[in-house]
């Protein structure tokens, strides 16, 4: 269910822990991601780029038990709505720090920081990098062999192609893509909405726009 933690693994070099993408960008991700989370547990759920509250409660972690309280405070606050576009421009600053704490706790990645030319710099590198290498090559080998994709999967898949500038996070092949891009239509509209308003931010955010 951590659509988000893997994305942010995917996001990192395995063993430098360097950032493979603009900070800007895998803050657009993983907003979307964690919000995946939210719908695929079915405590929240979005409709027309509306984001209202589902019938189930949330999964029992921390993260996404913080930011589910956050959306219902929002919620039954009247005359408030929130919005997909929303959603991912109001956190999208904040939710590195949240996701790599997580990692942490599931004892997944280890922070390094440093002072570098006077700032910090914070690299987090994976305590197995075989095992996320491991869960890169999954997806990609899949959507190369066309092999059958969970509906979590292709989203985390979609999303990673989505932040993806000059560096391919699955390094996909040209058939690869074609399927992922055939996979994508497939999706409830939900998520389709989710990936759409991703896609949005992430181009306004490389025009230097405020998404």
């Amino acid at each position: 269910m951590f659509l988000a933690d893997d994305l942010f693994l995917m996001a990192h070099d395995r063993l430098s822990g360097k950032l493979r993408l603009p900070e800007s960008s895998l803050g657009i991700g993983l907003s979307s991601g964690l919000l995946a989370e939210l719908m695929f547990s079915g405590c929240v759920v979005v409709a027309q780029s509306q984001l209202v509250l589902g019938e189930y409660p949330p999964p029992e972690d921390q993260l996404t038990q913080a930011l589910f309280d956050q959306i219902r405070s929002q919620l039954l606050t009247p005359q408030t709505a929130l919005t997909l576009p929303g959603w991912i421009s109001s956190r999208r600053r904040h939710v590195t720090e949240l996701v790599a704490d997580r990692l942490e706790r599931r004892q997944l990645v280890v922070r390094h920081q440093y002072r570098r030319l006077g700032r910090l710099v914070t690299r987090y590198r994976a305590v197995s990098p075989v095992d996320v290498f491991m869960r890169e090559q999954r997806l990609s080998t899949f959507l190369r062999n066309r092999m059958e994709l969970t509906e979590l999967d292709v989203v985390v898949a979609a999303l990673a192609m989505l932040i993806s500038i000059s560096d391919d996070l699955m390094e996909l092949d040209s058939e690869g893509r074609d399927h992922l891009e055939q996979l994508i239509p497939q999706l409830p509209v939900p998520l389709r909405e989710l990936l759409t308003a991703t896609d949005s931010a992430v181009s306004a955010s490389l025009r230097g726009a405020r998404p």
